[in-house]
């Protein structure tokens, strides 16, 4: 359940910030362009970061990544009220809340995998991903918004994300280095080991068996002789 409000709230906010991101700089295609290099290169470094850094883990991802992105959706909204509107520092400001969000999609993606057995870990991510896409349709309906009262968009997406961050920081497990075969209780790792017990008493069989059949045939060779 945790992990589904994750998607939830990550793919309503993400998405509705995209759509109403179009005019956050004066010229359409480089607000375009910043927040695709800008997003692609924090994915980057964050991806390298996660191999060097034995600290950061999926919890701690999401609960940084989700609290600053609630942080400048603040900012957003009081330049919104200072009518402050493509100005470079508003710019900024919607960039990160932005490049935050999306940064969350990350430990939604790891979590999915790492914390279901294996058996329903394909069932489970299809499931989440379903949840993505009716958060998807809601915040292309909720972008009308925008047209009406412009701050409300972006305090729908604080308040997701203060639910996100409550969430997460509650029931959320930290699943980092976890072993995926143990993923979702003991019941994995309790078949490995009856599966390695079982071959354990197998091999001696077919040793056994293996040097009976070697003695039998030698006789057989010694008969012939």
């Amino acid at each position: 359940m945790d992990t589904q409000t994750t998607w939830f709230v990550t793919g309503m906010t993400a998405y509705l910030t995209d759509l109403c991101g179009g005019d956050m700089t004066k010229n359409f295609w480089v607000g375009q362009f910043l927040s695709g290099i800008l997003l692609s290169v924090v994915r980057i470094v964050i991806g390298f970061a996660d191999g060097f850094l034995p600290w950061m883990g999926r919890r701690f991802v999401l609960l940084v990544s989700q609290g600053l992105a609630v942080g400048f959706f603040a900012c957003v909204i009081a330049f919104l009220y200072m009518d402050a509107k493509g100005e470079w520092f508003y710019t900024a400001a919607y960039l990160a809340a932005f490049v935050f969000t999306s940064i969350v999609w990350e430990p939604c993606y790891l979590c999915a995998s790492e914390l279901m057995p294996t058996d329903v870990r394909a069932t489970s991510t299809a499931s989440c991903s379903i949840v993505s896409r009716i958060a998807n349709i809601g915040a292309s309906m909720l972008s009308g918004l925008k047209t009406v009262y412009e701050p409300g968009v972006h305090m729908i997406s604080m308040a997701c994300g203060i639910a996100n961050v409550f969430v997460a920081f509650i029931w959320l497990q930290e699943t980092k280095n976890c072993s995926l075969d143990s993923a979702g209780g003991g019941k994995a790792a309790g078949d490995a080991k009856t599966d390695a017990k079982e071959m354990e008493t197998l091999l001696p069989k077919n040793e056994n068996a293996a040097a009976d059949g070697g003695t039998t045939s030698k006789t057989d060779d010694g008969e012939k002789h």
